[in-house]
């Protein structure tokens, strides 16, 4: 798993068969707008692994997450848990 991050944009990547791609619309926000697993590397749990990362770093960096991609949306869904992450734009 890697990570990395400029000032506008992210992305997390499972080796080269996963990628979690998001924007950086302000300091504390992460707009995650992109997940995406090569068909070759489908069914492994790496979506879902990027997703773990993810709302960890978001945890960690008090980052808030506007869930732009379905997938994302999907996962918060099924993730109550992870709801505080939620941007609601009262930040």
């Amino acid at each position: 798993m890697s990570h990395h991050e400029s000032r506008r944009k992210g992305v997390f990547r499972i080796g080269n068969g996963a990628e979690m791609s998001y924007l950086r619309p302000s300091e504390q926000v992460m707009d995650v707008n992109h997940t995406l697993v090569d068909e070759a590397h489908r069914g492994m749990g790496l979506a879902h692994k990027l997703y773990q990362a993810m709302t960890e770093f978001a945890r960690e960096n008090q980052r808030k997450v506007i869930p732009s991609c379905p997938f994302v949306e999907a996962m918060f869904e099924q993730n109550p848990q992870d709801s505080e992450l939620l941007e609601t734009g009262s930040s």
